[in-house]
């Protein structure tokens, strides 16, 4: 399957968290659907943690191994999907990162409230089905919510939350690269750059600690 097609559905779905690369290839064929065995597998594991169980502590905020493990499946899924590697150290850095930058939006009063969520949610739905690619696109997403075990309106209801942090990371992203272009009289491309190397440092100089 194309990966560009790829790209577009877990993205548009919210499969990963949106810091993950969009790099454009040629077609690629899927592997018969070992991806989403896999996937499923791990969806199966993840049920079966304890919710509540603290795992990782990343600037004195706890996530659970439920959300950890969550995590790296979506990543491992996606990458799989592009054919692909990921080492288990990038995984857990992705994770890392995502938190620390959303924790840095709720510090800057940068919050994306449930509503707006929502209606972002349902433009990006709208979207999908008027895509050119509608058809393959949506079939990633029926495999992807059928690992999940849910329906399509409880999955687009599940994707609230997740488009609230991205939403908030997008806000401290744009805020930034704003400022800088002002402070420093860059053009975009370059203050683009330079977010990237800022949110590297942030989630560098976080203090994170995992539990057994």
């Amino acid at each position: 399957m194309n990966k560009k097609i790829v790209t577009i559905a877990l993205i548009a779905l919210v499969v990963l968290f949106a810091g993950i690369g969009t790099s454009m290839a040629k077609d690629n064929k899927s592997s018969q659907g070992n991806e989403y065995k896999e996937f499923k597998e791990k969806v199966e594991k993840v049920k079966s943690e304890k919710k509540n169980k603290k795992y990782i502590v990343i600037d004195d905020q706890e996530y659970s191994k439920k959300d950890f493990i969550k995590s790296k499946a979506d990543h491992k899924l996606f990458k799989d999907l592009r054919k692909e590697q990921v080492s288990e150290e990038k995984m857990k850095k992705e994770f890392v990162k995502q938190k620390v930058l959303l924790n840095e939006a709720k510090k800057q009063n940068l919050s994306i409230s449930k509503e707006k969520a929502q209606t972002y949610a349902d433009k990006v739905r709208k979207q999908i089905s008027k895509s050119q690619n509608a058809e393959q696109i949506k079939e990633i997403g029926q495999k992807y919510r059928d690992s999940l075990g849910l329906t399509e309106e409880e999955y687009w209801e599940s994707l609230v939350p997740k488009y609230q942090e991205l939403l908030a990371i997008g806000e401290l992203k744009n805020k930034y690269i704003n400022e800088y272009i002002k402070d420093n009289s860059s053009s975009h491309r370059v203050a683009a750059q330079a977010w990237e190397k800022h949110a590297d440092k942030l989630a560098e100089k976080a203090t994170v600690k995992m539990n057994k």
